[in-house]
C-alpha cells in the first residue's frame, strides 16, 4: 500500500460511498457532485414551490448517471423535456435523481422511505434493470444482515488505494 500510494501507482480511495447500516452504504453527500441530500443532481429545496409538480427517480447506476455529464441523466433530460411542452400551462416540473450505483430493488425501497419522500414528490419513477432482481453487492437481499462485510468494503475503498488498483483487474476476470 506504502509503494503504492508514494508512486501513484495506486489511485486515491474514493470518498463517494459510506456506510448505512440500513441500505448496506449510502452516497456521501457534498462528494463528486453529491448534492446534501446525497442526490447526484443539483440542491432542492424539501417544500415543493407552488405550481410544482416534482417526479422523483430512483434506481441504480442507470438512473444515477455513471459515466455521463449530470445534465445527459434520464431524469434531466426528463425534466427540460416536459417543461419545454408545458410552458403554456404554467406547471413547472423538477425532476429528482436519486439513483445509486450498484442498489438493488429492495435497498431502492428503503432509500425511498428515509431519503426521497420527504422532497414531497407527485410521482416516484423506478428505473428497474434485469440485474435489479438480484441479490445485490455480497449476494444478499437485506443489507443489515451482513454489516461486517460491507465496513469491511467501505473501510478498504475509503483507505486502501490497492482496493481501487485491483478492483477493476478482478471484475475483467469474471
Amino acid at each position: 500500500e506504502l509503494v503504492g500510494d508514494l508512486t501513484g501507482v495506486f489511485p486515491k480511495p474514493s470518498k463517494v460511498y459510506r456506510f448505512s447500516a440500513t441500505k448496506g452504504y449510502d452516497v456521501s453527500p457534498g462528494e463528486d457532485e453529491i448534492n446534501s441530500a446525497g442526490f447526484p443532481d443539483r440542491e432542492y429545496a424539501v417544500t415543493k414551490p407552488p405550481g410544482t409538480f416534482r417526479i422523483v427517480a430512483i434506481g441504480d447506476s442507470f438512473t444515477f448517471g455513471q459515466g455521463v455529464k449530470p445534465d445527459e441523466t434520464y431524469s434531466k433530460r426528463l425534466e427540460v423535456m416536459l417543461n419545454e411542452r408545458s410552458t403554456a400551462r404554467g406547471l413547472r416540473y423538477e425532476v429528482l435523481n436519486a439513483g445509486v450505483p450498484g442498489y438493488n430493488t429492495y435497498q431502492e425501497l428503503i432509500h425511498l422511505r428515509e431519503s426521497v419522500l420527504r422532497f414531497q414528490p407527485d410521482l416516484v419513477l423506478l428505473g428497474f434493470t434485469l440485474s435489479d432482481a438480484d441479490m445485490g453487492e455480497f449476494g444478499m437481499k437485506d443489507p443489515r444482515k451482513g454489516t461486517w462485510a460491507l465496513h469491511l468494503k467501505n473501510w478498504a475503498k475509503a483507505n486502501l488505494g490497492l482496493y481501487g488498483f485491483l478492483r477493476p483487474r478482478f471484475k475483467r476476470l469474471v
